[in-house]
């Protein structure tokens, strides 16, 4: 028998970092230094230890989403989630979003809600994204359009760092291997 250690599915992203351009300032290279600030961020992240939200440019928005049904109390709680897979051939599941980015409209039975009359947004952890409604009869579908982030950490403690090209002081470098490792709750 075997048994699943999480409820939904955890994700990794290979990056490779092909360029980046790291240049000792003055006034012929105004170009700020990509290396550096990709040793910086991964330096403040500890390596694998501290998350962060992350935009998948290919995976970050839904439309249309449906999150529930009114049930006609106020302060009626739907989980922000995401549906995946493909439908028609019962492949299709749901997961809570990591972190909002943008709910640019929530509708309530078709009609776009107002943020503040008709529904609130809460954050309780970095994992729960949740929508109240305020407002509304009972039986009507909710529905959003929303971008979101993925919660991420690095997933090794160590990045290789290649120079490539460029004199001493001024230089191309790469990462052949970052890879981003997804974060449940």
């Amino acid at each position: 028998m075997r048994v699943g250690y999480w409820t939904y599915p955890m994700y990794e992203w290979d990056m490779p970092v092909s360029v980046m351009r790291d240049f000792k300032p003055c006034a012929a290279y105004l170009i700020p230094s990509e290396l550096k600030r990709l040793q910086g961020f991964f330096l403040a992240a500890q390596g694998s230890l501290v998350p962060f939200p992350f935009e998948d440019p290919d995976d970050n928005t839904v439309v249309g989403q449906s999150i529930g049904t009114t049930d006609g109390s106020s302060s009626t709680e739907f989980t922000l989630i995401r549906t995946y897979g493909d439908i028609s051939y019962g492949g299709a599941e749901t997961e809570p979003i990591g972190l909002l980015n943008t709910l640019s409209t929530l509708y309530i039975n078709g009609v776009p809600g107002v943020l503040g009359t008709d529904y609130s947004v809460t954050t309780t952890t970095p994992y729960g994204q949740y929508v109240n409604i305020l407002n509304g009869d009972s039986g009507h579908p909710i529905t959003v359009d929303m971008t979101y982030y993925f919660w991420v950490r690095f997933k090794d403690d160590s990045l290789d760092f290649e120079k490539f090209s460029g004199a001493p002081g001024a230089g191309y470098w790469a990462v052949k291997k970052l890879t981003l490792h997804s974060l449940k709750n």
